[in-house]
């Protein structure tokens, strides 16, 4: 199943108008080792180049007596090409999963172990 996400922002001080970034995934599950194709129309109506930023995280959930804590851990970080300003690109990025992760655990109930891709600007 393709994942998708938007988010719009508006710049303040130094930066001027407001930046707009479309993401979608091919799909929601992957192996350890695969390649991810993440797919970015990002409209950059600001003043300033920018260069869009992906992170592939750990998140640890963990849940006793009524309470839970969660940790989380960046796995891998890379940026993308510069945009210029006053553009709008579509931007591909193919980010290869680490072959040395551990399993995703959805079905536990004290423990949840989960991975998250972050794409900011």
């Amino acid at each position: 199943m393709p994942q998708h996400a938007t988010k719009n922002k508006k710049l303040k001080a130094f930066n001027r108008g407001s930046v707009a970034m479309d993401v979608n995934l091919e799909k929601t599950g992957y192996h350890p080792g695969e390649g991810m194709k993440v797919v970015a129309y990002v409209q950059n109506n600001s003043s300033r180049e920018i260069k869009p930023k992906y992170c592939v995280y750990r998140k640890h959930s963990f849940f006793a007596n009524g309470t839970h804590r969660v940790d989380t851990k960046d796995l891998l970080k890379e940026s993308g090409e510069s945009i210029p300003p006053s553009t709008n690109q579509t931007v591909t990025k193919i980010i290869n999963i680490p072959a040395d992760i551990e399993p995703t655990i959805l079905n536990c109930s004290i423990m949840k172990a989960e991975y998250r891709l972050r794409v900011s600007i």
